[in-house]
């Protein structure tokens, strides 16, 4: 048994041989044709790389620079929940000029906004007056002047900004001239003396140079929508005054005549001491710049 299967081996190889060894053979096994290389193909040269074509830039206008962005204001409410004019919605100075009268003369005054609730008041007057009175049969004339000038604060505790407390102080030069002339026999103090021994008499009463005042009134000519502003004011000036009486009759040097004579001066005093609170009463308009 061993021995045919050695003998099969040994013809499949000499069949095998015999095959691969005759190119015209009609077995079914195919030739593998030997591997062949491809041929090396031939390096070409790196091409350069073009350059970028470079235009000159020419000089040109400058390029503008972009405009700020504009800012648009917000409206601005005029009044505010009292009906109070709300001040950066208006255009307004803050100054008025305006003209008034009343029991200090005629003048002219203007204010300044200070705050909300104050403001700077000064006035400017001038104020002539007499009257007369009859004392011991003797007619007496008073002649007043009084130039001079108002400075104030105005405090406005209200909501609606009308209605002002004023403070402060007057500068005047306020004087009473007095004459006096007898109509006949006069009674001088607690004698009486004739016309000749009378003669006329004269003094001046001058009152305090600044005299404080207080009061109240109407009116804020400084408002922002206020045009054209009504105001009034009701006060008080407090003054003291010197006065002297003095006599150019025949009896002036006699020593009782002089005793006399400050006794009528102390009645025409009375006749001017209505003068030391002095009421202020004024009226005005004011316009508004």
């Amino acid at each position: 048994m061993k021995v045919f299967l050695v003998i099969g081996v040994l013809l499949s190889m000499a069949y095998a041989q015999a095959a691969l060894g005759n190119p015209g053979s009609s077995s079914s096994y195919i030739r593998v044709p030997p591997r062949s290389e491809p041929a090396p193909q031939p390096q070409q040269a790196p091409q350069a790389r073009p350059q970028p074509q470079v235009t000159p830039v020419r000089p040109s206008a400058p390029i503008p620079a972009p405009a700020p962005a504009q800012w648009e204001p917000q409206p601005v409410a005029e009044y505010d929940e009292w009906g109070r004019p709300n001040p950066d919605a208006f255009y307004w100075t803050g100054v008025s000029l305006g003209l008034h009268a009343g029991t200090l003369g005629a003048g002219a005054e203007t204010t300044s906004y200070i705050t909300d609730w104050l403001n700077f008041r000064g006035t400017a007057h001038y104020l002539m007056g007499g009257y007369k009175t009859t004392t011991g049969n003797v007619d007496f004339d008073y002649d007043l002047s009084a130039p001079g000038a108002r400075l104030m604060l105005d405090f406005y505790p209200t909501r609606m900004k009308n209605f002002r407390i004023s403070v402060g102080a007057v500068v005047k030069d306020m004087k009473v001239t007095v004459k006096g002339e007898p109509k006949g026999n006069a009674r001088v103090g607690d004698n009486v003396y004739t016309a000749e021994q009378t003669g006329t008499l004269r003094g001046r009463a001058s009152y305090d140079t600044i005299s404080p005042y207080v009061g109240i009134g109407w009116g804020n000519s400084v408002k922002p929508d206020s045009l054209l502003t009504f105001s009034m004011d009701i006060g008080l000036m407090i003054q003291g005054y010197s006065f002297s009486l003095s006599s150019n009759g025949t009896a002036r040097g006699d020593d009782q005549f002089q005793q006399d004579l400050r006794k009528t001066q102390s009645d025409v005093e009375d006749n001017l001491d209505w003068l030391k609170v002095y009421p202020v009463i004024s009226f005005g308009y004011a316009y508004h710049f």
